[in-house]
């Protein structure tokens, strides 16, 4: 709803069903942040992102679904991104990467103060629910 105030549509309503998410879990691909009993942020860690990066080597981690408590916003969300470049290195990869879309220029500007640099867009075209995306990367070596 926050993100929608300000007029930001990064992910629509039923955009994934329910199942691919209980897959991704089950794969541990998701990650939570708790504060007590109270999930304050999580981030989705993939080592492959065809369909946003196309066919790559594997050089890179792949953010998605970063999202932090209002709350905590700020700097959580660049402690769980060096987590991530901390896991990247762990398994011999160079490169965190990650994707926004394209018309969130305070995320695009936040990603940049981070280090990340941005290298391209991915449209989807015009029959996909989903929105053009900026893909942004950050050297983790």
């Amino acid at each position: 709803m926050w993100l929608l105030g300000r007029g930001i549509e990064q992910w629509s309503v039923g955009e994934i069903p329910t199942s691919a998410f209980e897959t991704q879990v089950t794969a541990g691909e998701w990650h939570l942040v708790r504060s007590g009993r109270r999930v304050v942020a999580c981030l989705r860690l993939l080592w492959a992102d065809a369909a946003v990066w196309g066919e790559t080597p594997p050089a890179a981690g792949y953010v998605h679904g970063l999202t932090t408590d209002r709350q905590h916003a700020g700097g959580l969300g660049c402690e769980l991104l060096d987590w991530v470049g901390v896991e990247v290195t762990r398994r011999g990869r160079t490169l965190l990467r990650l994707d926004c879309q394209e018309r969130n220029h305070a995320l695009r500007a936040y990603y940049r103060r981070l280090g990340f640099e941005e290298v391209g867009v991915t449209d989807f075209g015009l029959n996909s629910p989903w929105h053009p995306v900026v893909r942004f990367e950050r050297s983790e070596a």
